[in-house]
């Protein structure tokens, strides 16, 4: 409205959208199952299929392709009014069985659709190969003292990790005296729990897992179950398994209050088969050199190595975001500058080798 004197031109005008929609429209917006685990085998995949379109949908083909495989193809037989979502689990069993990244590319297919560009979803689902391991050996925290006690855990396998857990039995009289800390092979270290839960006793069964949903810093008495640390497990991502994990725990006020670590256990996982080590590249010449602006100057030295070599980037999922075939042209190595500038900030891997052996290391992008 325009009236001459109004006392309030924020209210004067509105503003409605209007959509002028397709009759038919639909297309697969998610894949909710399986989801990454340890031990997939034989997996129902279920999707979820939103109706993009102003009529209700019935009927139509709904699909996924399992690692490039042959398409599985079922009618979707429910009914879905227009803006609405619905789930369809497929009949048909999909094979994650083997460790490592699944494809699964999930498509509708109905007739006369109007936008092919929305009706498929893709997800790559993790079978994750796990090693676990325990020190049940009970160390004293100490009464009357400020304290640090530690315990180490060594693992012989060497893989490339992809998630850690830990799993603490502690018996104390008054945990929020405590900061629990992981620490890795390569010394990154991260607090599980630090003063939590006020007055509370006992810290008994209690893991950190990243993929929790109550904090460690929300925890109630008693202080027992599946929760996320104080820092995130992930910054453990990408460097080599093999070598001494150690938890340590500071008790940090001098009163009459101790307790005893009875034991904890560390499970490593890795998306690759723990029993079977990659073979690496027989130089150990490789180095990334980090410079300006996130640009990162990959470099592998050899002069035994005379064939072209595959350069990857994953990121934390997994996930391949770019890959460059390299050749030694001066007969002394290969060299690469790769520009990260473009990406989010967090961990990657960059892997360099052909089938038959590689090398991974892990950069981290500001």
């Amino acid at each position: 409205t325009n009236l001459n004197g109004d006392e309030d031109v924020n209210n004067d005008p509105t503003t409605l959208v209007v959509s002028n929609l397709a009759a038919n429209d639909v297309g697969v917006v998610a894949v909710t199952a399986p989801i990454s685990a340890e031990g997939l085998g034989s997996e129902a995949i279920t999707v979820t299929i939103e109706n993009f379109g102003g009529q209700a949908q019935s009927g139509f083909d709904v699909s996924y392709v399992l690692d490039g495989g042959s398409a599985v193809i079922e009618n979707f037989t429910g009914t879905i009014n227009p803006g609405d979502t619905a789930t369809h689990t497929f009949s048909a069993l999909g094979d994650f069985s083997d460790v490592g990244d699944h494809m699964i590319v999930a498509s509708t297919d109905s007739s006369g659709d109007a936008d092919a560009t929305n009706d498929s979803f893709s997800a790559t689902i993790t079978n994750f190969s796990c090693e676990s391991a325990i020190n049940d050996e009970i160390i004293d925290i100490p009464n009357n003292t400020t304290s640090n006690i530690s315990s180490t855990i060594t693992i012989t396998d060497n893989f490339l990790v992809s998630d850690v857990n830990v799993t603490v039995n502690i018996e104390h009289t008054y945990i929020e005296d405590l900061i629990i800390k992981l620490k890795g092979p390569d010394n990154t270290t991260i607090t599980l729990a630090s003063g939590i839960c006020g007055n509370c006793e006992d810290i008994a069964e209690t893991t950190f897992d990243d993929s929790a949903t109550i904090s460690i810093n929300n925890a109630t008495n008693p202080v027992t179950g599946l929760f996320t640390p104080a820092e995130n497990l992930a910054a453990f991502n990408g460097i080599q398994s093999a070598g001494d994990w150690t938890l340590e725990i500071e008790d940090v006020f001098a009163t009459a209050d101790g307790g005893s670590l009875n034991n904890w256990s560390l499970q490593l996982c890795a998306n690759e088969t723990l029993s079977v080590n990659n073979n690496t590249l027989v130089d150990l010449g490789y180095t990334i050199i980090s410079q300006d602006n996130n640009q990162f100057l990959v470099k592998l030295e050899t002069t035994a190595i005379q064939n072209k070599l595959d350069l990857n980037v994953y990121n934390a999922l997994g996930q391949n975001l770019s890959w460059k075939t390299l050749e030694n042209e001066t007969g002394n190595g290969y060299e690469y500058t790769l520009d990260m500038s473009y990406v989010q900030s967090g961990i990657y891997f960059v892997k360099i080798g052909n089938a038959n052996a590689s090398n991974t290391k892990r950069i981290i992008v500001d």
